[in-house]
């Protein structure tokens, strides 16, 4: 038991070591790819862009939603 107590310090050590080292570059590069400020162009050409593929995507729900009740419907006539 006392052997394995040690081993585990020893491992506590190297480890604990490591990520108190990475936590500050962590922290770094957190800092450098966080999100930046949209001017107000480009957060209405974002939103309308996004609106587009939302009104894509629902219309695409929709034939997909017509080819399921086609599919049923000649399901039930067989």
């Amino acid at each position: 038991m006392c052997i394995i107590s040690f081993i585990g310090w020893i491992l506590f050590i190297l480890f604990a070591g490591v990520g108190l080292a990475a936590f500050p570059i962590d922290c770094f590069c957190d800092f450098r790819h966080r999100p930046k400020r949209l001017s107000k162009a480009e957060l209405i050409n974002k939103k309308t862009r996004l609106l587009e593929h939302v009104k894509n995507l629902l219309r695409e729900s929709e034939t997909i939603k017509l080819d399921q009740e086609k599919e049923k419907s000649k399901k039930l006539n067989f």
